[in-house]
């Protein structure tokens, strides 16, 4: 548990926030913390935004415990399925209520159709000089040692968006990706043809290298488009990871076919004479083969993924036909065995004259052939 708590830790080391220890209380088993919650969430609703109906605000009930000075600072960390998203809220206690405190939080991040959590935290460091002594005086209640005092509100998780949000969220993200693979599959077509033409003699080198230019300058504004995905909408990037990590890979295989793959021969013959333009953003750094035939199955991937109602469909066809040649199959085989068995019976079946001479001599039959024979000799 440890050491998967570190790696949590080292992966994301923002996420739990202030030192290590910060970070590693809320997951170690046997480090149990000596602090009480000190903040309880009641309820959590989420308001559909008015001026965006896609985005979603937070109306938050708490109750803060007596012992919480008036002025301290509370931290409330969002988080999906564990991870940070967006930046923290904070919450400063400006009398002296402590229940029923209701506050509106307006992410600054789309929040998708899921399931939230909060993690709320009281950074000592981050106190005012006042309300620092008076937590500082009391080292029962706030011990020093187990700052800034996390708490993850899993008794009061909740949900966000609905039904109908979660399908245009999928008909948004289908048209996003569907419009990328476009582009990247018009570029990697104008590519291939350019670098023929080239190979060909029907266009210059310096006429290429411009061409090339151009094309990298374009190639690296897609790729930059699905890198700023992860940053634009984390929500929609973290429901389609493995979506997204297959269109990266694809313009990075297009990058390199086009710079790289489909130039080898010409490049080598070349040599140093021939060099690239460098171009800023722009990524074939791609590890495996990169040919026509390994872009093709990438994009019937992707293309699965995308509509994975149709690849079942497909895949239930296929499997229709199997079932159905593998019957017939078995037929024949059954009627070519029923024939065999039949051909087989006919050749055992003896004829009629055969059967009634290969009956046994009665003893009359016996005397009657013992006479005839002695007549003959």
């Amino acid at each position: 548990m440890t050491i998967i708590c570190l790696a949590a830790v080292a992966l994301f080391p923002s996420h739990p926030g202030s030192g290590l220890s910060g970070a590693l209380l809320p997951c170690l088993a046997g480090d149990v913390p000596k602090y009480g919650r000190m903040v309880e969430i009641l309820k959590v609703e989420s308001i559909r935004s008015k001026e965006d109906q896609k985005r979603f605000n937070l109306e938050v009930t708490f109750n803060l415990i007596p012992d919480l000075p008036k002025g301290v600072e509370v931290e409330f960390e969002l988080q999906r399925q564990g991870l940070k998203v967006g930046d923290s809220f904070l919450f400063r206690l400006e009398n002296d209520n402590r229940k029923n405190i209701k506050v509106t939080f307006n992410p600054k991040d789309r929040l998708t159709k899921d399931n939230y959590t909060f993690m709320t935290r009281i950074h000592l460091d981050k106190q005012t000089p006042e309300v620092r002594k008076a937590l500082e005086s009391k080292p029962a209640r706030f011990p020093v040692d187990q700052v800034p005092w996390p708490h993850t509100h899993v008794e009061q998780a909740f949900d966000v968006g609905t039904a109908e949000d979660e399908a245009r969220e999928q008909t948004e993200v289908k048209v996003y990706f569907e419009g990328l693979l476009d582009k990247i599959l018009a570029l990697n077509e104008e590519g291939v043809n350019e670098v023929e033409k080239l190979k060909g003699g029907k266009t210059q080198e310096e006429a290429f290298k411009k061409f090339l230019t151009g094309w990298m300058g374009r190639m690296a504004a897609v790729q930059k488009d699905v890198n700023d995905f992860v940053v634009r909408e984390p929500g929609l990037f973290f429901k389609n990871l493995k979506l997204h990590a297959e269109v990266q890979e694809l313009a990075r295989m297009v990058a390199k076919r086009i710079t790289k793959t489909d130039l080898a021969d010409f490049i080598k013959k070349k040599g140093s004479a021939f060099r690239f333009p460098p171009m800023e953003g722009f990524d074939p750094n791609y590890r495996f083969l990169a040919g026509a035939k390994q872009i093709q199955d990438r994009v019937e991937k992707i293309e699965k993924i995308l509509n994975p109602e149709e690849a079942k469909e497909a895949e239930g066809e296929a499997g229709d036909d199997t079932k159905a040649a593998e019957g017939s199959e078995k037929d024949a085989g059954k009627n070519a065995e029923k024939k065999d068995d039949t051909e087989k019976e006919k050749s055992e079946t003896p004829a009629p004259e055969a059967k009634k001479s290969a009956q046994p001599k009665t003893p009359k039959d016996a005397k009657s052939s013992g006479k005839k024979d002695n007549k003959k000799t």
